[in-house]
């Protein structure tokens, strides 16, 4: 409550959750193959809610062909490096899990 004093004693009835998209690099990804025609966007790393506007009006660029400042962010096109063999990708994944959950328990 110490950022939000006004809710004290409100009572949380509901909350979201989902996925989250996490590149080895950290690094979203917005690319278009011309020769299949395959899109892709994702990476958002729990940043999805506003990223994915843009990632869509980056896409709409790419499709259609329009060279704009979307389509020269670093994001287009980005590769990033293949996740380590396991165990050492469950292990990092894991140790990132435990300690969101970790640092979402310390702010309430």
């Amino acid at each position: 409550m110490e950022l939000f004093p006004a809710l004290a004693g409100v009572k949380i009835t509901h909350s979201w959750g989902g996925a989250v998209g996490v590149a080895s690099d950290w690094s979203a990804s917005v690319g278009l193959d011309r020769e299949t025609g395959l899109a892709w966007a994702g990476g958002y790393v729990g940043d999805g809610v506003g990223t994915t506007n843009l990632a869509g009006r980056t896409l709409a660029d790419l499709v259609l062909g329009v060279e704009s400042e979307l389509t020269s962010l670093p994001w287009v096109g980005h590769e990033s490096p293949r996740w380590p063999p396991e165990p050492l990708r469950w292990m990092g994944i894991n140790a990132v899990r435990k300690l969101v959950t970790w640092a979402d328990a310390a702010r309430l």
